[in-house]
């Protein structure tokens, strides 16, 4: 990189930073807290492949409605020479905004917390959908089943000797990917694309805003839903469809959508079936989307993933 820490951040602020340390274990962007004593940021170095003229056109669409309607969001600062981003001296693109301060929330939720979230999701997707045009994808590919599953067949190709493949599990992502190809998925909601629990800031039990939202895009609420539902009601590798409802009835409180509660499970499984086979394409790639934080990491993940069924789980 070439260029400190404290150097990026004197390109956005002009306080003197005390600290810089590493924040969140985000599975794509490299995300750090600095500590000014007077206030808290944070401070990120983008992907290269991402774009930075559609994450500044879809931030200009949706910052104004969430700030308007009182949605915590990160908001970003300019740099002391104009523009969101900062260039370090390799190309790297970083950008900075206040940290948002919010409760930490683990699954198990109690029954209150699911019904905020339900509700806080339904308020975003309400939002999202009165904007005046549609966001750009910044990754474009995002939940395209069709697009991880040829990644999927070219690596294994090049794997055909390899003895770190797990045929069993492969033969698993076979039947399922082509099931889910075969249904028809409606897309043409305009989604947050990443709406896990850590991306959902809380405060005294009720939803405050949301953070992440670089995947905003057009898709499916029902997948969106699903993807929420994935990160905050399955505990010990079981799914609470008891804690889903929960949370379902509480989206349909806010938006009136009565239909996603008869799609949301065939989502279910498509989502968990498009990150298992995502990872698991990480697991004998060269090539990681996903960090792998320990070693089996992908392939303990995609296997997890694979165990996960709606109609499967009590």
């Amino acid at each position: 990189m070439n260029t400190s820490l404290s150097e990026i951040c004197g390109g956005f602020i002009t306080a003197p930073v005390l600290s810089v340390q590493p924040l969140g274990g985000g599975n794509i962007n490299d995300t750090y807290l600095a500590d000014t004593g007077n206030g808290i940021f944070v401070l990120q170095r983008l992907q290269k492949a991402m774009d930075t003229r559609k994450l500044t056109y879809n931030y200009e669409l949706y910052s104004p409605l969430f700030g308007k309607e009182g949605i915590a969001f990160p908001k970003w600062l300019n740099t002391r020479e104009g523009g969101y981003f900062l260039r370090d001296r390799s190309g790297g693109a970083w950008r900075m905004y206040s940290y948002i301060e919010g409760d930490i929330l683990t699954p198990p939720l109690e029954k209150a917390e699911l019904y905020s979230c339900g509700r806080g999701l339904g308020k975003m997707h309400l939002l999202l959908s009165r904007l005046p045009r549609s966001p750009k994808a910044v990754y474009p590919k995002l939940h395209d089943l069709e697009h991880y599953y040829d990644r999927f067949l070219h690596t294994l190709q090049s794997k055909a000797e390899a003895n770190d493949r797990d045929m069993g599990t492969e033969k698993k992502l076979h039947d399922l990917v082509l099931r889910h190809l075969s249904e028809k998925c409606g897309r043409n909601d305009i989604i947050h694309g990443d709406p896990k629990l850590g991306n959902i800031i809380f405060q005294g039990g009720s939803v405050k805003g949301f953070i992440d939202l670089d995947t905003v895009m057009t898709g499916s609420a029902a997948e969106d839903a699903a993807d929420c539902i994935r990160s905050c009601c399955v505990k010990d590798g079981t799914l609470d469809r008891d804690a889903a409802y929960t949370l379902l009835d509480a989206y349909i409180s806010v938006t009136g959508n009565t239909h996603i509660r008869d799609d949301v499970p065939r989502s279910f499984d498509k989502i968990c079936c498009e990150l298992a086979l995502r990872y698991y394409t990480d697991s004998v790639s060269s090539e990681k989307v996903f960090r792998e934080k320990y070693p089996g990491y992908h392939l303990e993940r995609a296997k997890a993933l694979l165990s996960l069924s709606w109609e499967a789980q009590g």
